[in-house]
C-alpha cells in the first residue's frame, strides 16, 4: 500500500543572514539612484527582486545571503489529508495545527539578536510565501498496514528576530520513522518580504 500525505495551505522560505555596512552602503547608493527610497524608507524587496540592481551593488542574491538560516516548508496552519494512493480512500483529514497540541517539545527555535551580528554588520532576512499544496509525499507500507496518525511526526522550526516573529514552518515529515519525500507538491504565486535590521 502507498500512503499519500497532503498538506494544503501555504509555504514559506525563510532566509536570515548578515551584510557588512560597506555592502549596505552600496545597496543604498543603487537604491537611491533607482528611486527605491521614500523619506529614508528603503524598499529592499523591490531592490532584491531586480537581479540587475543586486549585481550593480555587488552583493549576493537574497537566497544566498543565508549564513544564519535557510529553510523552506509548509506553514503549521492549514489542512492535512492522508489517503490510500492506490484506492484514493481517505484515511485521515483535519486541521494541521491540531496535531501539534500535545507536542511537548515544540519547534526548534532560531532567535537572532544584535549579539549574533559582527561589528559593522547588519541583519538581513527574506521571507517568501506561496499558496496551494506545499507538501504532497508518498510512502510505501505493508498491504495490511492500518494507518495510525500517531506514527506521523513533524520536525518544525520557528524563526524570530528580536520581537519580530518571522514564521513557523515544517522542516520535514516522517511516518513510522521513515522520511516522507515531498515529491508532488504544487504551489503558485510568491510574495516577498525582505528587510534589513540595523541594531
Amino acid at each position: 500500500m502507498i500512503l499519500e500525505i497532503e498538506i494544503n495551505g501555504a509555504a514559506s522560505e525563510v532566509v536570515v543572514g548578515s551584510l557588512s555596512k560597506e555592502e549596505l552602503n552600496r545597496i543604498h547608493k543603487v537604491m537611491k539612484e533607482n528611486d527605491l527610497v521614500d523619506d529614508d524608507d528603503y524598499d529592499y524587496t523591490s531592490f532584491y527582486y531586480d537581479s540587475s540592481l543586486v549585481s550593480e551593488a555587488e552583493v549576493a542574491e537574497w537566497y544566498d545571503t543565508d549564513n544564519f538560516l535557510h529553510q523552506h516548508g509548509s506553514y503549521t496552519h492549514g489542512t492535512i489529508v492522508v489517503r490510500n494512493h492506490e484506492t484514493e480512500e481517505e484515511l485521515y483529514s483535519g486541521e494541521l495545527n491540531e496535531l501539534f497540541k500535545n507536542d511537548e517539545y515544540g519547534p526548534e527555535k532560531y532567535e537572532f539578536t544584535k549579539e549574533d551580528v559582527k561589528e559593522n554588520h547588519v541583519l538581513f532576512y527574506a521571507l517568501t510565501s506561496e499558496k496551494g499544496t506545499p507538501f504532497c509525499g508518498r510512502i510505501e507500507v505493508e498491504d495490511d498496514h492500518v494507518f495510525d496518525i500517531k506514527l506521523l511526526t513533524f520536525s518544525r522550526i520557528s524563526a524570530k528576530i528580536d520581537d519580530r516573529e518571522l514564521c513557523e514552518i515544517i522542516e520535514y515529515i516522517m511516518y513510522d520513522d521513515e522520511d516522507v519525500d515531498n515529491d508532488y507538491y504544487q504551489t503558485y504565486g510568491k510574495d516577498f518580504e525582505i528587510d534589513i535590521v540595523e541594531f
